[in-house]
């Protein structure tokens, strides 16, 4: 893969990024309260505490209608960040992507986002419908996949990132 045209695209992702994560945590901060903590982590994992609709309820009209702005947002989000960490990973794999590793990083980075677009769904669908079942569980069961997706592919790119620190010193 060209170096260059990575650089560049990882600095434009990263140029949409950043001020898309602003706006998702502005759009977050109502939502903490003692039934939603982490307000819409809670919220995306309120499935496997069966608290979904308790958070519903808590959270008032204009709250809700925040939290479907803050859906929307993510709608674009999910397609930024599995980017952007797809881009850093094969920037520092190098000429490793090019062994077979283009279509695992792609892959993985695909089914990250795709998991997300499913969360939120049944995020959108439990708003609308002021219910929690059936959406809870498919909801956080998707934000199971997109989290464990994430930790491994943060995981790894801080691997890769020791691994190239290591190379300069030596």
């Amino acid at each position: 893969m060209d170096a260059q045209l990575l650089n560049n695209l990882f600095r434009v992702l990263v140029g949409l990024t950043v001020p898309t994560m602003a706006g998702l945590w502005v759009l977050d901060a109502p939502l903490h309260n003692s039934t939603s903590p982490q307000g819409i982590v809670s919220f995306e994992l309120c499935g496997w505490q069966d608290n979904c609709l308790d958070m519903l309820r808590r959270w008032s009209e204009r709250e809700r209608l925040g939290l479907m702005v803050l859906q929307g947002l993510d709608y674009l989000f999910l397609l930024l960040y599995p980017a952007v960490i797809a881009v850093a990973l094969l920037r520092l794999l190098g000429r490793e992507a090019s062994r077979g590793l283009l279509p695992v990083v792609i892959g993985l980075a695909v089914l990250m986002g795709l998991a997300d677009a499913v969360e939120n769904y049944g995020l959108i669908r439990m708003v609308l419908d002021m219910r929690a079942h059936p959406f809870d569980v498919v909801a956080s069961a998707a934000a199971t996949l997109k989290f464990a997706l994430l930790l491994f592919m943060l995981g790894w790119l801080l691997l890769l990132l020791g691994r190239a620190l290591l190379a300069r010193r030596g």
